[in-house]
Formats: C-alpha cells, sequence, structure tokens
C-alpha cells in the first residue's frame, strides 16, 4: 500500500505516508462493529481437515456466489489462481476481516 502511495505521489495525513501503530489501534476499535482481528490459519491446517462434504459444500457456495455475482454468463470473469501467479502462501498472522453479515441475492440483467 505505501509503496502505491509514493509512486503515485499520493497526500496522506500520515506522517511518512503510511498510519502509525496508534492509528491502527483505534481505527480498529472504531470499527470494532464492522471488523473483527483473528488469527489466520495456515492452509496446511485446513488440508488436513478437509473432507468430501465440506468441498462440495464449498463448491456449492461458489456457484451461488458467482451466479448472484452475474459472472456465470460471462465466464472469462472468473480466473484460475493456480495460472495467475498469485502466491497465497502459507504463513500465519494476525488479519482484520469484515464481519459476516448474509448476503443479499443480485438480479442479473
Amino acid at each position: 500500500m505505501q509503496r502505491v502511495v509514493n509512486e503515485e505521489k499520493r497526500m496522506t495525513p500520515f506522517k511518512y505516508g503510511r498510519p502509525s501503530r496508534d492509528w491502527n489501534k483505534s481505527f480498529v476499535n472504531r470499527n470494532s462493529n464492522i471488523i473483527q482481528r483473528r488469527t489466520d490459519t495456515s492452509l496446511e491446517t485446513y488440508r488436513a481437515k478437509l473432507t468430501k462434504y465440506k468441498v462440495n459444500k464449498w463448491y456449492s457456495n461458489y456457484r451461488d456466489l458467482v451466479a448472484n455475482l452475474c459472472v456465470l454468463e460471462n465466464s472469462k470473469r472468473i480466473f484460475n489462481a493456480d495460472e495467475t501467479g498469485v502466491s497465497l502462501g502459507s504463513k500465519t498472522g494476525n488479519i482484520i476481516v469484515p464481519l459476516k453479515k448474509k448476503s443479499t441475492s443480485a438480479t442479473c440483467k
């Protein structure tokens, strides 16, 4: 993120172009109703707990997601992460994630 700010010479209110630890802590506290902090689980741990039921459920949820986003009609918008060179990594650490909320189905046009 800081690299983008520096390359594009964007102005920020932060010293050295990025927020401090205190600012980040305050941000998390101010927004605790919409985000939560949790420790990520390694990919190897997920793989060890994988079952046929979980795989089938994942594909069912994925099919519903792309249908709600109207992507099924334009499959060129679906990317295979194995072919993109995106590193999913297996390091664990603290991450900030949005709280889960019920999704609303979209209508495809």
